[in-house]
């Protein structure tokens, strides 16, 4: 089941999105996989446009940044986020 994702904007790290955040309290469960398997789990293909970079002191590389975590924990994606350069392809387990 798809959720639109919450959408935080951070003073440093620019706009960050979160699938499946769930705080406590809020309500509901969080979407889960009933399947196991690599073709079951999150894909994720980000488009880094790279003319829309503002290029200052606080970004001034191109590449993103993310962060697997529980539903119920607030995503803090400057201390605990793992960087990507662009043009290449992750895989996380």
């Amino acid at each position: 089941m798809f959720r639109d994702p919450t959408v935080v904007q951070h003073p440093f790290m620019g706009v960050c999105y979160s699938f499946n955040y769930h705080p406590p309290g809020s309500g509901g469960a969080p979407a889960e996989s009933t399947l196991a398997g690599e073709i079951y789990g999150l894909h994720l293909t980000l488009n880094l446009d790279s003319n829309l970079y503002l290029r200052d002191e606080f970004s001034p590389r191109l590449g993103a940044k993310v962060l697997i975590h529980e539903p119920d924990h607030f995503p803090i994606i400057s201390s605990q986020g793992i960087s990507l350069a662009p043009n290449r392809m992750y895989s996380f387990r």
